[in-house]
């Protein structure tokens, strides 16, 4: 429930931010806890580009393997 509809809202936001397919997105954001799609979103203002927010998401997603 309320993962996947952060998820999907963090989802529609960067599509339209960086102009490019929900669908690129998606599959992306889906190891991502609650906490870390809360977190991107806050970040999101500030990032210029796709790449940004590709380089977040794939360092958080690094910190979620060490915690594992």
């Amino acid at each position: 429930g309320e993962k996947r509809a952060a998820k999907k809202l963090i989802a529609k936001q960067m599509a339209k931010k960086f102009n490019i397919q929900l669908r690129r997105i998606m599959p992306r954001l889906e190891p991502l806890r609650i906490n870390d799609m809360m977190e991107l979103g806050e970040n999101l203002l500030t990032m210029n580009s796709f790449e940004d927010a590709h380089q977040w998401i794939n360092n958080r997603k690094r910190i979620i393997k060490m915690a594992a």
